[in-house]
């Protein structure tokens, strides 16, 4: 195969590649509600499409590079402080900055290769870095990183499809929470004219209601700070409400308008 040929093939994996980091950066800024930060993100996912094509061709213009690496720099930080304010899932967070930062070193690499006329081994480029990561510390906090798990980034334009594995995963638990808390408040209506009231501090609880380490216990191999999370979520699409002042005083229960339509 002559140094053409392998030029091209690698030009075109690159942009497959590209193409699939900007969808998936699209559909996770579908779900941000800041309509500042999804506007950002998206524009500079196109924007990075269209360096990455242009830079993948051939354009060694040293302004285009410049760009795209500004532009990979600025996506960084925007899914970082979007992951920061809970509005992109701490899993997608991960996968989508390990995967700008692997296109970014990969992009200088076949960059280098280029100028040098030698074919380069997208396997050794792709197949490890990007298809198969072992969940570790990226830049975030420990508590993101519940347990070592493999990721398989083929997977990647599927993020927050609704059929892929990593959010099926956060559904499945966000729905064992809501049944969870449901099967409480159930408990709390039952026994409601004899309930004994719990102390907390200078409030009490009725019997049966769900705290915040009621859901821990029931996720032993998931932080503290994910299942915050899940609950913020939860209650912002009105499936359940916190009801307290704060603290050990607080508990969860299913709104009445969840209530009503499952009833």
């Amino acid at each position: 195969m002559s140094t053409l040929d392998c030029f091209l093939m690698t030009s075109e994996s690159f942009r497959q590649k590209a193409r699939e980091i900007c969808y998936a950066i699209i559909r996770v800024s579908y779900f941000i509600k800041r309509g500042d930060l999804r506007q950002r993100l998206e524009k500079l996912a196109f924007e990075f499409l269209e360096y990455a094509a242009m830079v993948s061709a051939g354009d060694k213009d040293a302004l285009v590079l410049n760009k795209f690496f500004s532009n990979v720099s600025a996506l960084d930080a925007l899914v970082r402080i979007g992951h920061s304010l809970y509005e992109i899932e701490p899993i997608n967070a991960t996968i989508l900055i390990r995967e700008l930062d692997s296109y970014n070193s990969a992009m200088r690499q076949f960059g280098n290769a280029a100028k040098k006329e030698e074919s380069l081994d997208l396997e050794s480029l792709f197949s490890k870095s990007l298809s198969s990561i072992t969940k570790h510390d990226s830049g975030m906090t420990a508590d993101d990183n519940n347990h070592n798990a493999q990721v398989n980034l083929s997977d990647v334009n599927k993020l927050n499809n609704g059929n892929n594995n990593l959010d099926g995963g956060i559904t499945i638990r966000q729905n064992t929470i809501v049944e969870k808390i449901r099967q409480f408040n159930t408990r709390q209506s039952v026994n409601n004219d004899s309930a004994i009231a719990e102390s907390n501090g200078n409030e009490t609880l009725p019997q049966g209601v769900c705290r915040l380490k009621d859901i821990l216990i029931l996720f032993p191999e998931v932080s503290e700070r994910t299942l915050r999370y899940d609950l913020q979520r939860l209650c912002e699409q009105g499936v359940i409400e916190r009801v307290g002042s704060g603290g050990p005083a607080s508990y969860y229960r299913i709104t009445s308008k969840e209530g009503a339509r499952t009833g």
